[in-house]
């Protein structure tokens, strides 16, 4: 007839059973750092073309991720674990590194080695650097003021005498946000008296340029500019806004 063995041979015989399995399960492990690597673009890639890139090798019990990079894109949201989407519009070498973290447990010693294996690879991106845009133009706002000699207005036609003199022109600075600070004739600097000190620095500013010119300063400070005066008022306010 035949017999159960006793209960504690049943519990021994269950836990050997067990060490085996797990022991095999050590076995099976792979030695750290085998075929763990990145892949990516044998051959160089050109400016703006994006670049796919994987770690491969890392066994399914283990993991591994990209080190942050500001040209790498490894978002959970739209990108897979251990897979990363490279993509610059600047040429140059680049260097793309991860870290593969490998757990190897030896049961039957109640023990386990973490390591943690350090990956690179290299992009290269070739192409044209692109050309960095203008700065955008600074909207400069002048004080304004126009130098002539009296005596020569009648030599001027009809336009660029509305910038010397004219009521329009004056009009159309102040909209613009420009200042107008007033119509001179050089003479006038020994010829009259109590001209405030920054007249003053106008007056200074138009000294050894033939006249008549247009004399700008911005309203914020900064160097004066002295020019011919334009021909007309389409060319002053081109002067006026850099162009």
């Amino acid at each position: 007839m035949f017999r159960h063995p006793p209960r504690g041979a049943q519990r021994s015989a269950a836990i050997a059973a067990c060490v085996f399995a797990l022991c095999s399960l050590v076995f099976c492990l792979p030695a750290a750092g085998q075929d763990i690597k990145i892949v990516g673009p044998t051959d160089p890639i050109q400016a703006g073309e994006p670049a796919w890139l994987e770690i491969t090798g890392v066994p399914d019990d283990q993991g591994a991720v990209f080190n942050l990079h500001p040209l790498l894109y490894t978002n959970p949201q739209h990108i897979v674990p251990m897979h990363g989407l490279f993509l610059t519009t600047t040429p140059g070498t680049y260097q793309i590194t991860a870290t593969a973290l490998i757990v190897e447990i030896d049961w039957e010693k109640k023990t386990h080695r973490t390591t943690l294996i350090p990956l690179s690879y290299e992009v290269t991106v070739e192409g044209e650097a692109p050309h960095p845009d203008p700065p955008p133009p600074v909207d400069t706002k002048w004080q304004v003021a126009i130098f002539h000699q009296s005596d020569t207005r009648d030599t001027m036609d009809a336009d660029q005498l509305e910038v010397c003199t004219g009521p329009l022109f004056r009009q159309e600075l102040a909209a613009k946000g420009h200042g107008f600070v007033g119509l001179f004739d050089p003479d006038e600097r020994d010829s009259k008296d109590g001209i405030p000190e920054r007249v003053r620095r106008f007056f200074d500013a138009a000294d050894g340029h033939e006249l008549p010119v247009m004399v700008m300063a911005p309203m914020n400070g900064g160097d004066f500019r002295v020019v011919p005066l334009p021909a007309n008022k389409t060319e002053a306010f081109k002067i006026l806004e850099g162009k």
